[in-house]
């Protein structure tokens, strides 16, 4: 449930970004009135909280924590903080036309363009799990610091004001808890994208020394009386290889 659950708030929170720095008229509005709101509810909690019915209590807490993290995601907006999609898109077009000229020269029957277009096709795979490590490594950090700061405001609000204002310091500690739950997702989802990074590695780097053995081997002379020899400990070095490869 849970492995549903983050991907769907991950990419909300991704279109708010997304959202803000496409319309920056609306991002701008954002900054002055999100705080204003976000202000205004923890005052009126704070001060005339009691004043009012636990139902409008728990609304007015909501629309506080609601409004920080609009703040907060309007802020991240400004900065250097992308989602890659663009360059992603960019890169795995570049990979496809590169495929589709290869897949033209598989006419030819040669092993190159055979091991090239494997080659291709593994980079494909390399790219998107590099995006998908950076952006995870991204959200990650991003969730993690604002749930600390929604976090730290719930715990001040309960324990550290004269006025202790339960209902507000509950719905600040829990929307901080669940961010920083995002983020150990998040977290989870770079670790594993590492691994498959690591492995994507070493076969691109085995398809690579693939390739330059056949090179290697179309290079040597027919009338070389060593060539079928040379041919068969380079095949035996590869397979050598692969399946020290498969055993790590």
């Amino acid at each position: 449930m849970f492995s549903l659950i983050d991907p769907i708030i991950t990419e909300t929170l991704k279109g708010i970004i997304e959202y803000f720095k496409k319309h920056q008229t609306i991002r701008n509005y954002s900054f002055f009135v999100s705080p204003l709101i976000c202000t205004t509810c923890c005052i009126i909690l704070n001060f005339y909280g009691d004043n009012f019915i636990e139902p409008i209590q728990v609304l007015l807490g909501a629309l506080a924590v609601t409004f920080f993290i609009l703040t907060s995601l309007a802020l991240i907006s400004l900065g250097d903080f992308k989602t890659n999609t663009e360059i992603l898109a960019n890169n795995l077009n570049d990979i496809k036309q590169e495929r589709e000229k290869l897949i033209e020269k598989i006419g030819d029957d040669s092993v190159t363009n055979m091991a090239r277009l494997t080659l291709n096709r593994m980079d494909e795979y390399y790219t998107i799990n590099l995006d998908q490590a950076k952006t995870s490594y991204q959200w990650s950090i991003a969730s993690i610091i604002i749930g600390l700061i929604t976090l730290v405001t719930g715990i001040w609000l309960l324990f550290f004001m004269e006025k202790p204002n339960v209902t507000m310091g509950i719905i600040s500690g829990a929307s901080g808890i669940l961010v920083e739950f995002i983020g150990a997702c998040n977290i989870y989802i770079y670790n594993k994208s590492l691994s498959q990074l690591n492995l994507y590695f070493r076969q691109l780097a085995t398809v690579q020394d693939t390739m330059l053995a056949v090179e290697l081997c179309e290079k040597v002379s027919d009338e070389n009386p060593k060539k079928i020899e040379i041919t068969e400990k380079i095949i035996l070095n590869l397979i050598n290889r692969t399946r020290t490869s498969e055993d790590s």
